[in-house]
């Protein structure tokens, strides 16, 4: 199980959806409001604008709705939770201007089914009105007769359709398309493309990089000892650890733009904290371990549930920094780096120490940052 940001799985919903959409690439805005949140993205074949709302039918129903009363005396809770809505999409409106507009989700389809007589069919602004207007005038939830409506649904679709109708109120939406596909089918969708060749991480990465102003040349070769001291340790190497210690290289550097002395840490933030497309939260998290102790001191890190640092990448990066350190070219054939239960153990050729000499000070360093550690560095000249 993989955690993803709201932004994240507002850019996987627009994929399922545009995936499926038919027609000539043309400007759209799709609408997707969940249990704890509603994302809203504005794009053509890729997403330009994506937003996630902390306001879904689930949180909303707890919200506004806990015993299921629509209208209590003089307070109408179902009024409440539309003008809360309403002020979540402020400054919002631009979203659907001169788009189509998708809907996609539970609330949606439930919403089109009690409309449309229990078809997927457009939901049209003067029908949402009615059936708002009709549901506003319910005393509770369990009052609710409404054709098409499943049970299951019935204890949030009041807080669905007050989000949904302030969403078509605020951004001034005529109709909505609804379709079958979301989040699901984005998954798969963007699997797929990792598969052959088009994962939207590598996409994420180049523009990192491009925004950091980081030396390309510099990421390449440090990624490429790293690698080929990984496959040292591990021939059978799997394609996630490969990945996450290549794009740990390609990004060791993005915090220089920002500062010298603490890019490390900052770009460990940036790289934790970002809202990066294609990456989950464990992913970054990873990431941003190995950016944030690429060299120097090695911080504990507070492992949970999908954050489980590991500690052959961490060593890898840190010697493919060390040996290129200052920016130059150098072949790692003298080295050789093998690991037993207890310790690590670095075998270098003395002649390649004798023409390195600033190395061979920086790895007996390395050798005593690895002491707290529960695997240890061993360092042998041969």
């Amino acid at each position: 199980i993989e955690i993803i940001s709201g932004i994240e799985e507002a850019r996987l919903i627009y994929s399922g959806v545009i995936a499926a959409a038919d027609g000539p690439p043309r400007l759209r805005c799709v609408v997707d409001i969940g249990g704890g949140s509603t994302e809203l993205v504005r794009g053509r074949e890729i997403p330009q604008q994506l937003q996630s709302l902390y306001m879904g039918c689930v949180s909303y129903s707890k919200r506004f709705f806990a015993d299921g009363l629509i209208t209590d005396n003089t307070v109408n809770h179902f009024n409440r939770a539309r003008r809360a809505a309403r002020a979540e999409l402020q400054e919002l409106q631009h979203l659907a201007e001169n788009a189509e507009v998708i809907g996609c989700s539970g609330t949606v389809k439930s919403v089109a089914r009690v409309l449309n007589g229990g078809e997927l069919t457009e939901i049209k602004r003067k029908d949402l009105d009615r059936l708002a207007e009709k549901v506003a005038g319910a005393k509770h939830v369990a009052d609710l007769k409404l054709p098409n409506l499943d049970e299951y649904r019935r204890p949030v679709f009041a807080a669905g359709l007050a989000i949904l109708h302030a969403i078509f109120c605020e951004l001034d939406i005529q109709s909505m398309r609804v379709s079958p596909y979301a989040i699901r089918e984005g998954i798969v969708h963007d699997l797929a493309g990792r598969l052959h060749g088009g994962d939207r991480r590598a996409d994420t990465v180049a523009a990192l990089m491009h925004d950091g102003r980081i030396d390309a040349a510099q990421a390449r070769r440090v990624g490429d000892s790293a690698l080929e001291l990984l496959h040292q340790l591990q021939p059978q190497a799997s394609v996630e650890d490969q990945q996450r210690l290549r794009w740990a290289a390609q990004l060791h550097e993005l915090g220089l733009a920002l500062s010298h002395s603490n890019f490390r840490k900052l770009g460990a933030y940036m790289i934790e904290h970002a809202d990066l497309a294609g990456f989950s939260k464990s992913e970054q998290e990873n990431v941003a371990h190995l950016v944030r102790n690429q060299r120097g001191r090695i911080k504990p890190p507070l492992e949970h549930y999908g954050f489980h640092p590991n500690p052959d990448r961490l060593l890898c990066l840190r010697l493919a920094c060390l040996v290129h350190r200052d920016h130059t070219d150098r072949a790692i054939d003298a080295l050789q780096l093998s690991a037993d239960d207890d310790s690590y153990r670095l075998s270098v050729a003395q002649e390649w120490l004798e023409q390195n000499p600033a190395i061979e000070d920086l790895l007996h360093q390395e050798v005593e940052h690895w002491q707290s550690q529960k695997r240890k560095l061993e360092l042998e000249a041969v």
